[in-house]
């Protein structure tokens, strides 16, 4: 399963809501998948790698 939470903690859902849709931060709440091309336009919007967002259990 994927976690979300340190993207959670690094931004507000709000701000997110400025680089995905309202349906994709619903997935990240629930640890659902995403597309690697919208963890690209986070990575990007954030200036950070996947690792520094994300973590697998």
């Amino acid at each position: 399963m994927i976690n979300y939470s340190k993207l959670l903690k690094r931004i507000d859902v709000n701000e997110l809501s400025k680089v995905v849709s309202k349906s994709t931060i619903e997935r990240i709440k629930v640890g659902a998948n995403m597309r690697l091309s919208t963890l690209e336009k986070i990575c990007k919007y954030l200036k950070c790698q996947p690792e520094d967002i994300l973590s697998f259990k």
